[in-house]
């Protein structure tokens, strides 16, 4: 198949297991793919590399920047990001193809009636090969024009912005699939890494959470029941309760490091 006037850029660092999946599900469908690293020394960017990624380094400079310089390293004005974690799947391949060669030849993205598609980020926990029907699911537009839209400047915040409040903005219905956790000495990792800087975000646009003492006591318990019971995962077994759990003490953390900001 013709690959698409597409680039796809995926910031990573230490994703050797897990980045070729992503890579292999985007290679037949994009132009360009770029892998930007930030200091890897598990053979990231070779593995990347064997796939025909341009890989580049560049020190780690938060979410929301390190986004944006991957964005201007692309050749194409629409661009795909996906996180090393996550999996495009086969039906939404097919459905971005749709969209850039329809069958008149004409195609919507390219013509400028559309700004940016939302993509449907399904959840997976480590004993599924596929994401549950009703796993977790967010949304976020990742294929966009960056000439129209552009990731922030916030370390913590990687929503793409459009300058233009109005843009034409569609949504594509196949998931990517969303690997984020391959045990818990990575997941506890990198909630802890990531609760440190949305506490820090928070304190220093000063958005401390209302009731701050009583979220302190009640902020692991609504969490897990809103991850058991309300996304399901009481359906996925061990794992779905170690996810709940896991998600929880997240969502406690953050709390706790700001409060603990707070009296300091």
């Amino acid at each position: 198949m013709n690959k698409l006037p597409i680039s796809v850029f995926i910031i990573a660092k230490n994703e050797a297991s897990r980045i070729g999946g992503t890579l292999s599900s985007v290679r037949d469908l994009a132009s360009e793919i770029i892998v930007v690293d930030s200091g890897s020394t598990d053979g990231t960017p070779e593995v990347a590399a064997t796939f025909g990624a341009k890989v580049i380094h560049h020190d780690w400079m938060g979410y929301g920047p390190q986004k944006r310089f991957a964005e201007e390293q692309c050749t194409h004005d629409w661009v795909l990001n996906l996180d090393a974690d996550e999996v495009l799947s086969d039906a939404l391949a097919l459905q971005i193809r749709i969209v850039f060669n329809n069958e008149n030849g004409e195609s919507a993205a390219e013509t400028g009636r559309v700004d940016g598609y939302e993509l449907l980020i399904r959840d997976c926990v480590p004993s599924e090969a596929r994401p549950r029907h009703f796993a977790h699911t967010t949304r976020a537009v990742r294929l966009y024009r960056k000439t129209k839209g552009r990731y922030p400047e916030s370390t913590v915040h990687d929503r793409v912005h459009f300058a233009d409040p109005a843009a034409h903005i569609h949504t594509l219905r196949a998931p990517v699939y969303h690997y984020s956790v391959i045990a818990m000495e990575q997941a506890i990792m990198k909630l802890n890494r990531y609760s440190t800087m949305q506490a820090a975000d928070m304190q220093s646009r000063r958005k401390i959470p209302s009731f701050l003492l009583l979220r302190l006591y009640t902020e692991f318990f609504t969490a897990f029941f809103k991850s058991y019971i309300l996304r399901l995962d009481v359906l996925r077994g061990n794992s779905g309760f170690i996810n709940s759990v896991t998600y929880a003490f997240s969502r406690f953390a953050r709390i706790a490091k700001v409060w603990e900001m707070e009296r300091k």
